[in-house]
């Protein structure tokens, strides 16, 4: 079956990019990009617009930090053996990190990829990296956590989240003390909501008694 013109566009934008991001140590699962740093995983996940069809279409791209142990206790799955497709806790569009607009780009039968892709890389790699830098460890997002106020301050994060993920980084780190503070602040700040069976599983997973 041939492959849709968005599903063809991707591949060609993907290896673009890949070329000039592999001197930064990317490399390329396709049409995903992802490198370690430190002790975290840096990604450039590409997401296509299930509305298309098989003429035209449009996509963008998810940059997004994760940890393997932190994703793993969070989603009670193994990490994935592409890591780009963990894209979480930390996840932000592309056009977002560079202006604050959700970016699209819309590719038919006449869509040069290979010029999209330079161009891509032309306006947005550099602003890219930059904003890959700010995370570039687990103490890093850990610094992040730390001074959460509202939604939008860690992307891709929310408020409630925040002490869960302060938790499972404690449970890294092998500090059973704090693990079990931001567990049971997380537990009172969920009391009587939906989210409090999340507050549960997780404090099972890092292994604190909540019952």
């Amino acid at each position: 079956m041939a492959h849709s013109v968005t599903h063809i566009c991707v591949k060609e934008v993907s290896a673009c990019l890949f070329k000039n991001l592999k001197d930064y140590g990317f490399r390329r699962r396709s049409p995903n990009l992802w490198r370690e740093v430190e002790d975290v995983i840096q990604m450039l996940h590409f997401q296509s617009s299930q509305w298309g069809t098989k003429s035209k279409g449009n996509f963008t791209i998810n940059v997004a930090v994760t940890h393997p142990e932190l994703f793993s206790l969070w989603t009670g799955r193994p990490f994935p053996a592409n890591p780009a497709t963990a894209t979480w806790p930390l996840v932000q569009r592309i056009g977002h990190i560079i202006d604050g607009r959700d970016v699209w780009w819309d590719v038919d039968e006449s869509t040069d990829a290979k010029i999209l892709g330079t161009k891509i890389s032309e306006s947005y790699l550099n602003l890219l990296l930059n904003w890959l830098d700010q995370y570039s460890s687990l103490k890093s997002i850990e610094s992040a956590l730390s001074t959460f106020t509202k939604y939008g301050d860690v992307p891709g994060v929310h408020e409630a989240q925040v002490p869960l993920i302060q938790a499972i980084i404690a449970k890294v780190h092998g500090d059973r003390e704090t693990t079990e503070q931001f567990i049971f602040k997380a537990l009172t700040d969920s009391k009587g909501k939906p989210f409090e069976q999340t507050v549960r599983t997780i404090a099972n997973r890092v292994g604190v008694n909540v019952a």
